[in-house]
């Protein structure tokens, strides 16, 4: 059971909820019978869950949206160094 997140930023739908943490991760819980929590499962996730998948891993996210049905995670732009003129 997680229980010393610092959050950043929180958000809440009446069915789901997410929060970001001061170190970029995600954590979700609630009803998720569309996949809306981001867990890979239409089960109900009972308490704050990290959000580990394809998609987050190895990302600092810095806000989330939650919807009826959806959530929207959004994250820090990853930097390339170009060298040259691209020609």
């Amino acid at each position: 059971m997680t229980t010393d997140i610092k959050c950043s930023f929180v958000t809440a739908e009446s069915d789901h909820s997410i929060a970001i943490t001061t170190d970029g991760k995600a954590y979700s819980w609630g009803f998720s019978a569309n996949y809306q929590t981001g867990q890979g499962t239409d089960d109900d996730v009972t308490i704050a869950t990290l959000i580990d998948n394809t998609a987050t891993r190895g990302k600092k996210l810095n806000w989330a949206g939650a919807g009826g049905q959806f959530s929207v995670l959004t994250g820090i732009a990853e930097v390339t160094n170009v060298i040259g003129d691209g020609a």
